[in-house]
């Protein structure tokens, strides 16, 4: 799955989201994935990793988005929090 389709499943889990928090996605996050030459999912490291909140999220992404021509590195991460 693609960072667009991960960021979009994660932000529609609980519903349609209202317009302007769709315009503040479209201006300041799909930017980021968009201009990105380099785009990874940190994996999950199990329940192992967990501290003592960490069951706390239904659904937890690190997206790292590295755009060389700017040369810049984003952590995006989505979570229920």
């Amino acid at each position: 799955m693609g960072a667009n389709a991960i960021l979009r499943t994660w932000a529609e889990q609980f519903g349609a989201l209202p317009a302007a928090l769709l315009a503040r996605l479209d201006r300041e996050v799909h930017p980021l994935i968009t201009r990105a030459s380099g785009r990874y999912q940190l994996k999950d490291l199990g329940r192992e990793a967990f501290h003592d909140w960490g069951g706390v999220h239904t659904e937890f992404y690190e997206l790292v988005l590295i755009d060389h021509a700017a040369q810049s590195l984003s952590l995006l991460v989505a979570a229920d929090d």
